[in-house]
C-alpha cells in the first residue's frame, strides 16, 4: 500500500508531462509543467517521505533531510513556473496578476516560500 502512493504520484507526473507537451509543445506549456511537478510531485513526495508509514526509509534524520530537499525542489520548480509565466506576460505586454488564478498562484508561491524557508530554520535553529 505504501508503494502505491508513490506510484500514484509518479503516474500523475507522467500524465501531466504528457498532457503539457501534447499536441503543441508550446512555450506556454512549461508554466503548468513546472507548477504541477513542483506542487504535485515534489510536494507530495515530501509529505510521503516524511510520514513513517509511507516512507521506505526508517531513519528519521534521513527522512527529515530528504523532506527538506523535496520541499526545496518543489519551491524551485514552482518558482520556475512563476518566473516563466511572468516572462511570457512581459513579452506579450500584458498586465500581471489580473485574475483570481494569478492572485492565488502568487499567494501560493509566497506561502510555499515561507514554509520552505521556515522548515530548515526549525530544523537548524540558531544559537
Amino acid at each position: 500500500m505504501e508503494l502505491l502512493a508513490h506510484l500514484i504520484v509518479l503516474g500523475m507526473a507522467g500524465f501531466i508531462l504528457a498532457v503539457s507537451w501534447y499536441p503543441s509543445g508550446s512555450y506556454f506549456s512549461w508554466h503548468p509543467t513546472f507548477m504541477s511537478v513542483g506542487y504535485l510531485v515534489f510536494m507530495c513526495e515530501a509529505v510521503l517521505l516524511f510520514h513513517p508509514k509511507f516512507s521506505p526509509i526508517s531513519d528519521r534524520g534521513l527522512r527529515v533531510k530528504l523532506h527538506v530537499v523535496m520541499q526545496v525542489s518543489a519551491l524551485i520548480s514552482a518558482l520556475a513556473g512563476g518566473v516563466h509565466i511572468y516572462n511570457l506576460k512581459n513579452s506579450a505586454g500584458k498586465e500581471h496578476v489580473t485574475t483570481w488564478h494569478a492572485f492565488f498562484g502568487l499567494l501560493s508561491l509566497i506561502m510555499t516560500s515561507w514554509v520552505v524557508i521556515g522548515g530548515p530554520l526549525l530544523l537548524y535553529p540558531g544559537p
